[in-house]
């Protein structure tokens, strides 16, 4: 049972215990990435982050944009299945708008 909270699962809450950490027990950046699993470019970007707008809201859970609805999940599911067939992003939409369904062009590398 212990292990339930001392393994952070939410990204929120390990942020907050983190910067708890450093900024109230005033424990040493190396100590604090250590416990808590971060590098330490990554949480040097997270204090300053917090440094510069510790007033932005920065431990409420992150907000759903408006891509995640049924509606657009089920036509990414459309557009991974035409990928799996190696069909072109123009192929994808001629077969989108054949079926009643319109898609912006929208072309994104993965490096």
């Amino acid at each position: 049972m212990a292990r339930s909270f001392l393994e952070l699962t939410d990204p929120t809450n390990r942020q907050y215990k983190a910067l708890r950490a450093y900024f109230v027990e005033g424990l040493c950046s190396g100590e604090v990435t250590h416990r808590f699993g971060y590098a330490a470019a990554s949480f040097r970007v997270l204090w300053q982050q917090f440094r510069q707008n510790p007033q932005r809201g920065f431990f409420l859970p992150p907000q759903k944009g408006p891509h995640a609805s049924p509606r657009t999940d089920r036509m990414r599911e459309k557009v991974v299945a035409f990928q799996k067939q190696n069909l072109s992003i123009y192929d994808i939409s001629r077969a989108l708008e054949s079926a009643g369904q319109r898609m912006v062009l929208s072309q994104t590398t993965n490096s």
